[in-house]
């Protein structure tokens, strides 16, 4: 069992530092990775590690076999950017943080009032309660910004997981750890009375979905929204 997990870790690290060269333009969109042998002879692995990471890249969209070539960098525009680990590899890079969190905005402005509203109709008890909690624990981390911007997205993924829709939930985990990289990127500039500010109005939000109150669990949701957008163009755009 200790062999089989130590051979499983090696393969993330391979898959990541690959992904990553993918994603800095060290390995850049239309060119040829070096071949299993030579990857495998640099990175100091057996082929079958580095064949099983290019089963995940690939499975990500980041590469593909070309017969005859070899294996090739695909176009950005052809990455699964919904996957997690996709989001994990982005991270590394600073101008693509800064591309996803405009991506992100786009996507919330559309969706989340939408969902704040299925919300205030269908949230269960438990989700009512995780929505609680990261509120809860947004105020308590208001001096720490890393953990405060976490709680944050983990408030509004809680969002969409209590909107009792099976889609809507399978897009809550895209959409926590997309806004765990969107949020660091807008909130870095914010002080603490900003972020006092911020937390009151996600406390209002909150209290709307209990109070099945759809139509101002709309209205404050696009406020929240609104004032992400204004903040991120003001500090990076």
């Amino acid at each position: 069992m200790a062999t089989q997990t130590k051979s499983k870790n090696l393969r993330i690290d391979i898959t990541d530092l690959i992904a990553e060269r993918i994603v800095t333009g060290f390995y850049k969109e239309g060119n040829l990775l070096p071949r299993e042998v030579d990857l495998a002879k640099e990175l100091n692995v057996g082929k079958s590690t580095v064949r099983e990471a290019l089963k995940g890249l690939s499975f990500c969209g980041f590469i593909q076999a070309v017969s005859g070539v070899g294996t090739q960098v695909r176009p950005c525009d052809e990455w699964n950017l919904l996957d997690e680990k996709v989001l994990k590899w982005l991270s590394v890079s600073d101008d693509w943080l800064e591309k996803l969190a405009v991506y992100v905005l786009d996507l919330r402005e559309i969706l989340e009032p939408h969902v704040a509203k299925l919300a205030a109709t269908n949230a269960a008890p438990k989700n009512l309660l995780d929505i609680e909690t990261a509120l809860h624990n947004m105020k308590n981390n208001i001096g720490n910004i890393d953990e405060y911007n976490t709680q944050d997205a983990r408030f509004h993924a809680a969002i969409f997981k209590a909107t009792g829709n099976p889609l809507w939930n399978q897009l809550s985990y895209f959409m926590f750890s997309a806004l765990t990289n969107a949020l660091a990127m807008s909130n870095k500039e914010l002080t603490e009375e900003d972020l006092q500010i911020a937390y009151g109005k996600h406390e209002q939000l909150y209290f709307s979905i209990l109070n099945r109150n759809k139509k101002d669990a709309e209205k404050l949701s696009k406020i929240l929204v609104t004032e992400a957008v204004d903040i991120l163009k003001a500090h990076h755009l």
